[in-house]
């Protein structure tokens, strides 16, 4: 009923802001708004998933979407439910996308800390399925590079251990493209000048390496 009169409403605002050539970015943050406002009273997945690959749009296209999205405080809340309490795959990724480039479209780094501290990233990483997995390294990668203390505090949380599992798991090492992510999101954590202190990581990080040669070497790579 009145719902769906406010997506439709939405709908055509959208349809509208795309139609008009001399659209500026208050219209795209304006759209970025009602996506998200849109997102948080979807009744469905399907519903859901249509506005979360608009606000990934936006975030593709306009650069302030960026900053729009991370000073929503509800957002981050709802994904972390969202992704816990949803069987949809699209969806799940379709977070993780939009959170991959939050990071890599330059977030602050109280913003970056938040995305850690919810654990999203380690949950994400528990479910093996390749579609999941990429943007959630993508994530890691990202975070690693632009603040030197996101290894520590992924390493704390437990990150190394489920790097190991993906590293464990066939359908995982089998592929070329999730392999490749999870070694090099390996390496993140061998650099001495993110990890406080990589002596002690060692004993941690031994097995890591030594299951990424076995699949390595298992798969002729």
């Amino acid at each position: 009923g009145e719902l769906s009169l406010i997506s439709n409403e939405i709908r055509e605002l959208r349809e509208a802001s795309r139609d008009d050539t001399s659209n500026d970015t208050s219209n795209e943050l304006q759209s970025i708004g009602a996506c998200i406002e849109a997102l948080m009273v979807a009744t469905d997945e399907e519903e859901e998933f249509v506005w979360l690959q608009d606000i990934l749009e936006h975030l593709e296209v306009t650069p302030e979407a960026c900053d729009h999205l991370t000073a929503n405080a509800h957002i981050l809340p709802f994904f972390v439910t969202r992704f816990a309490s949803t069987g949809h795959t699209a969806v799940k990724e379709a977070i993780m996308l939009i959170l991959s480039r939050i990071i890599q479209k330059g977030a602050s780094p109280e913003y970056n800390g938040k995305i850690i501290k919810t654990g999203l990233l380690i949950e994400a990483l528990k479910v093996r399925n390749h579609v999941i997995i990429l943007p959630t390294l993508d994530c890691v990668r990202s975070l690693c590079a632009s603040e030197p203390a996101a290894a520590d505090e992924l390493i704390d949380m437990g990150i190394l251990e489920k790097l190991y599992v993906l590293l464990s798991t066939s359908s995982v090492t089998s592929r070329a493209d999730t392999f490749e992510a999870v070694v090099t999101a390996l390496a993140c954590f061998t650099n001495e000048y993110c990890c406080r202190s990589l002596a002690s990581r060692k004993s941690l990080l031994s097995p890591l390496i030594n299951a990424a040669y076995d699949a390595a070497t298992c798969t002729d790579r």
